[in-house]
C-alpha cells in the first residue's frame, strides 16, 4: 500500500496546513524528529480552540 503519491506531493508545497485535529494526531504519535512525515516543511495549524501547542 502506497502513500496515494502523498510523498510527491509534499516535494511540490512549500508549507503544510492543517487542522488542530490533525495535528494532535500526528503529535500523539509519538514520533523522533526523523520519523516528522513532513520534513521541513514549515507547518502552519488552524484552529479556534488551540490554546499552546501539544
Amino acid at each position: 500500500m502506497g502513500d496515494g503519491g502523498f510523498a510527491d506531493f509534499l516535494g511540490t508545497v512549500d508549507c503544510l496546513v492543517m487542522g488542530r485535529n490533525t495535528l494532535e494526531k500526528v503529535a500523539s504519535s509519538n514520533l523522533s524528529p526523523e520519523e516528522w512525515p513532513y520534513s521541513d516543511l514549515p507547518v502552519y495549524v488552524l484552529s479556534k480552540t488551540l490554546s499552546t501547542l501539544p
